[in-house]
């Protein structure tokens, strides 16, 4: 008898920790794979929507642009957005995680469940704080220096035009894209974690219901 409750014990242990590899995978596939291409560099300088943008502007205003500010200022709002994108990774690590470790099977059928409910209320606060991060970030390197994006010279009116049109574009399109493409990522991912977290309960439930290891009448 003590031996086979010890066999269940190490056999829920390897279960959780199966649950918790699963969700630790599929975290840093969101983060590092899926919504780190979305604020890093693009591959080709037709997939960058920033930068095509002030070139459209440019070339309607007719203004020059200081290129190496652009490039090295646009490198800087990616590699600065990316970072500051950490403390949300690990914050729905650790949301997701907390689900496992509390669990404590009540019944033989029990198993670990994050239900529908549980993601969306994670990802309501991770939301939350992603706008908060694009929003700083946004104005803190696309915003706050935008004359510096010229060559000296320029006439003022047309630079003020040039700001006000970015700026909305910027605030408005870019930011609502750049959500609804990460808010996507995620979706993906919950339901991928969902699939494989059923999965690897329905292992642990077969071993439960035919492993002769369990058995408290073994012949």
């Amino acid at each position: 008898m003590e031996e086979v409750t010890k066999i269940k014990e190490k056999h829920l242990s390897n279960y959780k920790e199966s649950i918790k590899e699963i969700i630790k995978n599929n975290n840093k596939a969101l983060f590092v794979d899926d919504i780190n291409s979305l604020l890093q560099k693009p591959p080709l300088d037709s997939m960058d929507v920033i930068k095509s943008q002030l070139l459209i502007l440019a070339k309607k205003h007719s203004i020059i642009l200081n290129t190496e500010y652009m490039e090295k200022n646009l490198q800087k709002y990616r590699d600065s957005i990316s970072k500051s994108f950490s403390p949300i990774m690990k914050k729905r690590e650790e949301l997701l995680l907390c689900s496992v470790d509390s669990f404590s099977p009540k019944k033989e059928m029990d198993t670990i469940k994050i239900t529908k409910k549980r993601f969306s209320d994670i990802n309501r606060e991770l939301k939350k704080e992603a706008k908060r991060i694009i929003d700083d970030n946004i104005e803190q390197y696309l915003l706050k220096n935008i004359k510096k994006y010229f060559s000296s010279g320029e006439d003022e009116k047309v630079i003020k035009d040039f700001s006000l049109e970015f700026t909305k574009y910027i605030k408005k399109k870019y930011f609502k894209q750049l959500l609804e493409s990460i808010e996507l990522k995620v979706l993906v991912k919950d339901t991928t974690l969902f699939n494989g977290i059923r999965e690897q309960s329905e292992r642990y439930l077969f071993v439960n219901s035919k492993s002769y290891l369990f058995s408290d009448n073994k012949e």
